[in-house]
C-alpha cells in the first residue's frame, strides 16, 4: 500500500534535488506572480478580483507567491552557506546566480522600453543615457521603474515591477552570511530567538524596517519568511508536515478573524511550502532545470507587451499568454546565461578554495573584465 506522506524528515528531501519538488514549487510561485500582476496590468483588471484575495480577505496571489519564494530561499541559501561557510565562496556563488540573468534581463527590458515607447527614435537616441542608467542602476539593485514614453496609456507603465523583491532577497543573503560568520545562523538555540526578536523589532520600530526594506512596511514580511526558512533549515532533521495539519490551519483561517486568522494563514503558507516540497509524488515531476528565476525576471515585461498588443485582454487571457512566453524566455535565459554563470561561479569558488595568488588573480580578472566592458559600453553610449 502506497502512502501520500514523505518517508522521512525535511533533511532527507533537501539533500538530493531529485528527492524534492522545490524547483517545481518555485516555478508555480513565479507563475502565480504573473497571475497576480495581470489584475494590475490589464486595462480592465480593476473590474476583476484576484480570487486569492477573495479567499484570504487581505492577500493577493502575488503576495503569497513572494512569500513562497522567500521561505524556499531561506532554506536553501542557509544550506548553501552551511555546506561551505566561506564568505568569499558564498558571495561568488550568489553573484553568479543573481547578476548574469538580471543584467541580461535589464538590457532586454530597456530594449522593450525603446520599442514600445511613444517617443520618436531620434529623441530616444538623445536620451540613451537614461536607458544606460536604467541598466546600471538595476545592476546595483537600485531600480528605475520607468523609461521615456514606454508603455504609454497603461494602468501601470513600469518596465519591470517584479524586481523590487530582488533587493530584499540580496539583503537577506547579507544578513544570513553575517549570522553564519559569527556562528549563529545554524544554532537552534540562537536562530529561533533571533528570528522572533527580528520580527518584534520590525513591527515595533518603523525605522528598523526602513533600514532593511527599501519600500513600505509590507515589504518587511518577505524578510520574515526568509528567516522562517532559515529556522526550518536549522530544525530540518525534525521537520515533518502533513496535509492534515495544513487543513487544520486553513480551517482556522476560514472560521476566525483578526490576528488569529493572520497567524493561521502564515502558518498554512509555510507548512504548505514544506509539505509540497517534500512530496514524493510532486518530486516525480522533475524539471530539467530551475526556470523559475527566468519566469520571475521576464514575466512583467512580457505582460506589458501583451497589454499593449491586446489592450482588451482580461487578466485570465493575459495570464494564459504571458506564462508560456515568459517560460520560453526563461529556458533561453537558463541555457544561454544562468547555467554558464552558475558554472563560472562554481569554478571561481573552486579556485578560491585553492587559496593561491594565481587563484585570487584569476578571480579578480574574471570579475573585473565584464565590469570594464560595461564601463566601456557606457562611455560609448552616453552622450557627452
Amino acid at each position: 500500500m502506497t502512502t501520500l506522506e514523505p518517508k522521512g524528515p525535511l533533511s532527507d528531501a533537501i539533500e538530493r534535488k531529485e528527492a524534492n519538488a522545490f524547483n517545481l514549487l518555485r516555478l508555480i510561485a513565479a507563475s502565480a506572480v504573473i497571475f497576480g500582476h495581470s489584475f494590475v496590468l490589464s486595462r480592465d483588471g480593476r473590474d476583476w478580483v484576484d480570487p486569492v484575495k477573495v479567499l484570504t480577505a487581505n492577500y493577493l496571489s502575488g503576495t503569497i507567491a513572494v512569500a513562497v519564494f522567500f521561505v524556499i530561499s531561506g532554506i536553501f541559501i542557509a544550506q548553501s552557506f552551511d555546506r561551505d561557510p566561506s564568505l568569499l565562496r558564498f558571495s561568488l556563488r550568489r553573484i553568479a546566480r543573481i547578476w548574469p540573468g538580471l543584467i541580461v534581463c535589464l538590457l532586454f527590458s530597456a530594449m522593450l522600453g525603446a520599442v514600445f515607447s511613444s517617443v520618436d527614435w531620434g529623441t530616444l537616441w538623445g536620451q540613451r543615457a537614461v536607458f544606460w542608467r536604467y541598466v546600471v542602476n538595476g545592476a546595483r539593485l537600485q531600480f528605475d521603474w520607468y523609461l521615456p514614453g514606454a508603455f504609454p496609456d497603461r494602468p501601470n507603465s513600469s518596465i519591470n515591477g517584479s524586481l523590487w523583491s530582488l533587493t530584499l532577497e540580496v539583503r537577506m543573503y547579507v544578513i544570513l552570511a553575517c549570522l553564519g560568520v559569527i556562528g549563529l545562523a545554524f544554532r537552534r538555540e540562537a536562530i529561533l530567538p533571533l528570528m522572533l526578536f527580528f520580527v518584534a523589532l520590525g513591527f515595533a520600530t518603523p525605522e528598523f524596517v526602513v533600514a532593511i526594506t527599501p519600500l513600505v512596511r509590507h515589504a518587511f514580511v518577505p524578510c520574515i519568511y526568509f528567516l522562517v526558512g532559515m529556522v526550518i533549515y536549522a530544525y530540518r532533521e525534525g521537520v515533518r508536515v502533513s496535509w492534515r495539519q495544513i487543513g487544520f490551519a486553513l480551517a482556522i483561517v476560514v472560521v476566525s478573524e483578526g490576528l488569529l486568522k493572520e497567524v493561521a494563514l502564515h502558518a498554512a503558507i509555510i507548512a504548505s511550502v514544506v509539505r509540497f516540497g517534500m512530496s514524493p509524488e510532486a518530486a516525480k515531476l522533475q524539471l530539467p532545470a530551475d526556470y523559475s528565476y527566468g519566469v520571475y525576471l521576464y514575466g512583467f515585461p512580457v505582460q506589458q507587451v501583451v497589454a499593449t498588443w491586446m489592450p482588451g485582454a482580461n487578466p485570465y487571457v493575459m495570464t494564459l499568454l504571458a506564462i508560456p512566453t515568459a517560460f520560453v524566455l526563461a529556458v533561453a535565459s537558463w541555457q544561454l546565461v544562468e547555467k554558464p554563470g552558475i558554472a563560472c561561479g562554481r569554478e571561481l569558488a573552486v579556485v578560491a578554495k585553492a587559496d593561491s595568488k594565481a587563484g585570487r588573480f584569476a578571480i579578480g580578472l574574471r570579475i573585473i573584465a565584464p565590469i570594464l566592458l560595461l564601463l566601456v559600453a557606457g562611455f560609448v553610449a552616453i552622450p557627452r
